[in-house]
């Protein structure tokens, strides 16, 4: 640890530097990945889709098998002055609920390293599966569902997962990729399908 004058300190250690372990600077640039990506997100296609509970993007090392091992943002994102905004920087640790979803999918599609939670739009009281349904042929994408949290279907390749809802739990839609740019190219692209699909 080096200490600068007006009592900043600098600690060299395998985490910042990820010079002595090759897995610190691994995690550094999925942190970093993560940080740029949530950058990308567009606030004009975003604000209609940011749920209650909040919208977060996650991402994994592919061979996680903890929510310690997913990185995402603590809290959520929120959509403050024009801008998709987080309270504090991407960390491991930072999601349970969203990283469960995530560790699932991975399992079934071992490719799926990343995934971003966003409002379900509703037709009434429920679920517009129809539209989504429609919007997912259009662009050949491979629909899943969950239930409180568990991913109920076993499909081969996951691009969305259908959250319903229950008691307690807020409908959802989660769009999985490879790695957090991904994730926000296939939601601006879904979100744009949606607002084009007619039914």
């Amino acid at each position: 640890e080096i200490q600068f004058e007006g009592g900043q300190t600098f600690q060299s250690n395998r985490t910042l530097t990820g010079i002595e372990l090759e897995g610190g600077a691994v995690v550094a640039s999925l942190l970093r990945q993560l940080e740029w990506s949530c950058s990308r997100l567009s606030v004009e296609r975003m604000s209609n889709w940011a749920s209650a509970v909040g919208m977060n993007l996650a991402a994994c090392l592919p061979e996680a098998e903890s929510s310690e091992e997913v990185a995402a943002f603590p809290g959520r994102l929120s959509i403050l002055g024009g801008r998709i905004r987080h309270h504090e920087k991407a960390c491991l640790g930072a999601s349970s609920s969203l990283s469960k979803i995530l560790l699932q999918a991975k399992k079934i599609n071992p490719h799926k390293c990343s995934i971003i939670n966003i409002k379900a739009p509703m037709k009434g009281n429920v679920v517009d599966e129809t539209k989504i349904t429609k919007c997912c042929q259009k662009m050949g994408w491979n629909i899943s569902s969950s239930v409180k949290g568990k991913i109920s279907s076993t499909v081969g390749e996951i691009d969305i997962i259908i959250e319903n809802g229950d008691i307690g739990w807020e409908p959802h839609i989660f769009i999985l990729g490879e790695n957090p740019g991904e994730v926000v190219t296939k939601t601006h692209a879904f979100i744009d399908a949606f607002d084009g699909v007619a039914v």
